[in-house]
């Protein structure tokens, strides 16, 4: 069994808000620097050129910002007004009520554990194989896996909902495979459970 890890959940502006400070905060260092090094080397250095630098240093200041927002994939739902916000190194789980302006959380228990396998698969006409998953303490299921045509994560959550019995959340689920690198709109043709 392997541990989900959850993260910390942050609202929408506090993401804002880090993400406007921490490019504030590299802006102004290179505004000082470039000051220094004008008022240091002014006979040497004339404004036009300190200006030419500012920009030049400025840019990546800029690029780098905006790749953290772009590395900020954010599923959204129309209906449910779920909000899934997934970072490259950690994934971040909020639920957000459209209707609702506060924002609720969801808190897992630290020791929930999952196992992923992949097994063969018979009869079915897609592909060979399986992906199986067992949490700690409930049933097994198997995914089957399918074509990328018109299935997507809202779809799944909505099966999962009709299966609690095999899930405290059935976001759990959606970790699991997530933190194993598996791209889940690819495993949800269909779902079976795994009987004794």
């Amino acid at each position: 069994m392997k541990k989900i890890s959850y993260g910390e959940i942050p609202t929408k502006e506090k993401i804002r808000h880090s993400l406007f400070v921490s490019t504030a905060i590299l802006l102004f260092v290179g505004d000082m620097f470039l000051i220094l090094i004008w008022g240091l080397f002014e006979n040497y250095f004339p404004y036009s050129s300190a200006l030419a630098l500012l920009i030049v240093i400025g840019c990546p200041f800029i690029y780098f910002y905006k790749q953290h927002k772009e590395n900020k994939q954010v599923i959204e739902f129309d209906e449910e007004g779920y909000t899934i916000y997934r970072y490259p190194n950690q994934l971040y789980l909020a639920i957000f009520q459209k209707r609702e302006p506060k924002q609720e959380y969801h808190r897992y228990d630290e020791s929930t554990y999952c196992k992923l396998s992949y097994e063969k698969a018979d009869n079915h006409h897609h592909n060979d194989y399986s992906i199986r998953i067992e949490f700690e303490g409930k049933q097994p299921i198997r995914l089957l896996p399918g074509y990328l045509s018109k299935t997507n994560l809202k779809y799944l959550l909505l099966l999962l909902s009709s299966k609690n019995k095999n899930f405290e959340d059935p976001y759990q689920l959606q970790l699991c495979l997530t933190q194993e690198h598996v791209q889940i709109d690819t495993y949800i043709h269909r779902i079976e459970e795994e009987f004794a």
